[in-house]
């Protein structure tokens, strides 16, 4: 078998091995695919082939069941979406990190991830980011009252007690 015959790719006019040789590449930024353009040694008609890297299979399970689902990065935006829904974000914002996850995601080597985890992370990127910080308490308010009982008291019982602290001194200022 030639390298041609080894790589696969035959041309869809006259059947001919294609071989690697490329007119041109690009980068298909939002698909994570690269776009080519050949042409068949043969016919010498031009083709248009997009090769995406095939990603690791990782399922989310579900914090009070058995249930699982194929992690999906689109779902995880809709869920930062919602989050930032009120706040004037940049969707670039939420799609970097929404990307930033399911690279950590996929990183990890594991073919389950818990949706606490994932909830986890998407608090700590939220809260990094100084323009997002409303984002942030919508985020924690529901993910931590939905997760962690206990860790949602503490939260709401800090920020409730240093909201006291500011507008107590704003207050005793004003007067």
């Amino acid at each position: 078998m030639t390298e041609q015959e080894s790589y696969g790719l035959r041309c869809p006019y006259c059947s001919f091995h294609v071989s690697k040789t490329k007119i041109r590449e690009t980068e298909d930024s939002p698909k994570k695919s690269i776009r080519r353009r050949r042409q068949c040694p043969s016919c010498k008609e031009i083709l248009t082939t997009y090769e995406v890297v095939e990603t690791r299979l990782v399922y989310v399970t579900k914090r009070h069941s058995k249930d699982r689902e194929r992690f999906d990065q689109e779902k995880l935006k809709g869920s930062i979406v919602k989050a930032v829904a009120k706040d004037k974000i940049h969707t670039n914002d939420i799609t970097t990190i929404a990307e930033k996850i399911t690279r950590w995601v996929q990183s990890r080597g594991e073919d389950e991830v818990s949706s606490q985890d994932i909830g986890y992370f998407v608090l700590r990127e939220l809260a990094a980011n100084e323009s997002l910080h409303i984002a942030f308490l919508r985020f924690a308010s529901v993910f931590l009252y939905e997760s962690n009982r206990l860790l949602f008291d503490r939260f709401v019982g800090f920020a409730a007690s240093e909201l006291r602290k500011e507008l107590h001194l704003v207050l005793n200022d004003g007067v």
